[in-house]
């Protein structure tokens, strides 16, 4: 999604609504026995078979990742730069082993909310962490909105 402030802002919003009004058929994808934050949520794990990559994956069949941040070569958020760069190098790549290809995406929330992310302390945060592995990041305030950028990422 991506184009002026409140368009993509009205844009993620429908979204997330058809996708709390239209859960995914098949529930149960973590082994029996775990507990997991992710299972008892109540919107439940989504089966990778039935959802397509979000916006934001990249596979290393893809080539390679040249840079992700809040914005991938639009304007979405013209005064952010970029949270982190990556860069190809083939000469360095020969020497070094190649960093495994990250899965990221980028959340929009309000501020009023983001609290509900973070859970009391970061427990929400670290529980999330401790159980997927994936590093989940608030940036600071998207400039001249009341909407906070959480960045999810994790090892493919």
């Amino acid at each position: 999604i991506s184009g002026p402030v409140d368009s993509a802002r009205k844009a993620l919003q429908s979204v997330s609504q058809q996708l709390l009004e239209n859960p995914p058929r098949e529930r149960d994808t973590f082994p029996a026995g775990k507990s997991s934050f992710l299972a008892t949520h109540p919107l439940g794990p989504v089966p990778h078979s039935e959802v397509p990559p979000p916006i934001g994956y990249h596979s290393s069949a893809q080539g390679p990742r040249h840079a992700f941040g809040l914005h991938d070569g639009n304007d979405f958020f013209p005064s952010a730069s970029p949270s982190v760069s990556m860069f190809h190098d083939p000469a360095r790549s020969s020497r070094v082993n190649s960093p495994p290809d990250i899965l990221s995406f980028r959340l929009l929330c309000t501020n009023e909310k983001v609290g509900g992310v973070i859970g009391k302390g970061g427990s929400i945060v670290r529980n999330i962490h401790s159980e997927t592995g994936a590093d989940i990041k608030i940036l600071d305030a998207v400039q001249d909105t009341d909407d906070r950028v959480i960045a999810i990422s994790a090892p493919v």
